[in-house]
């Protein structure tokens, strides 16, 4: 699916170009460079491959650390709550090496120290993977 996939990340109704990552656990990542510096200033994850973000980071002050997550509550597509994660939470995230080589292409997440961010760091969060 992700070969198809449409994101439009900074919410100005066209699509953005973005990088795509399988992640380990099946999961797939779509980091996006909106500033064309070589640092992803966001990353989309479709953790249940159904075409569909369930959560989006954000690099909003363009250190390389991702300070936003948001979440799709209902599983619609569409970023339903967002909130800020500190330099504390086991999601914020150093994604200034993402482009480890220096070839202008996304390198794997995994291997830049990306993944799949840990829902269990924010608070009233509800884990899509969890078996409650």
């Amino acid at each position: 699916m992700s070969d198809d996939m449409w994101i439009d990340f900074d919410g100005d109704g066209n699509e953005d170009a973005f990088e795509t990552e399988t992640l380990e656990d099946g999961s797939t990542a779509y980091s996006h460079d909106a500033d064309g510096d070589g640092d992803v200033d966001s990353v989309a994850y479709d953790e249940d491959n159904d075409g569909y973000i369930d959560t989006m980071t954000f690099d909003t002050d363009g250190d390389g650390t991702m300070d936003t997550l948001m979440t799709d509550v209902d599983g619609d597509g569409f970023m339903d709550t967002s909130e800020e994660i500190t330099a504390t939470d086991e999601t914020a995230t150093d994604t200034s090496g993402l482009d480890a080589n220096g070839d202008l292409v996304g390198d794997p997440l995994a291997d830049a120290g990306l993944g799949a961010p840990n829902h269990e760091a924010i608070q009233d969060f509800v884990d899509p993977f969890s078996s409650r």
